[in-house]
Formats: structure tokens, sequence, C-alpha cells
């Protein structure tokens, strides 16, 4: 295969970076958590703003457990990525908090 075809090939089959980002927009979460959004709400923005790079790091362990019971009709490979995301973070801070 040519250099093209096999970096096509890569480019398709990648999963994004942030894929839980990508589940929250296709559940339409974005209406209210994205600033640049006429549909966002302050509240929802005091939470968390998918615009931050870092949108999960105000979010506290209550709310983050809360996104996925948002998500609830969500299909399960959907709510696996959003579990997998939270129990990911919720370790991180974790093993932040035992850094000195």
């Amino acid at each position: 295969m040519s250099g093209a075809v096999l970096a096509l090939l890569a480019a398709a089959t990648a999963q994004p970076a942030r894929p839980v980002a990508g589940v929250l927009v296709a559940h339409g979460c974005n209406k209210c958590h994205d600033g640049a959004l006429a549909t966002a709400k302050p509240k929802a923005l005091a939470v968390f703003d998918l615009r931050d790079e870092k949108w999960e790091a105000r979010m506290s362990e209550p709310q983050l457990h809360a996104m996925l019971g948002r998500l609830r009709s969500a299909p399960a490979a959907d709510r696996a990525v959003v579990q997998k995301f939270v129990d990911a973070e919720l370790d991180r801070r974790k093993g932040a908090a035992g850094s000195p």
C-alpha cells in the first residue's frame, strides 16, 4: 500500500483524543454547555463549558457521576465511553491528591 493510503486508513480508524466530548455533543449537552452557543445556560456553564480545554476540571465528583446519569437513554457504547472517562478522571484526581 502507498504511504498516502496508509495515512488515510490510519486517520479513518483513529480514536479521537477526547472521545467523551464527542459523545456529549452527540447527545446535545453542548446546547447548554458550550458558551459559544446562544442556547448556553449560565448555570450549566458554571459546571462546565466544552470550549475549555480541561472542561472537566471544575466538576465535583457528584457532578461527574451525574453526567453519566443524564445519558441513561444513550446507547451502551456511549455510556461506556463516559463511564471510562469519569473513572479515569476520578483516578487522576486521587493520584494528584497523593502527589507531593
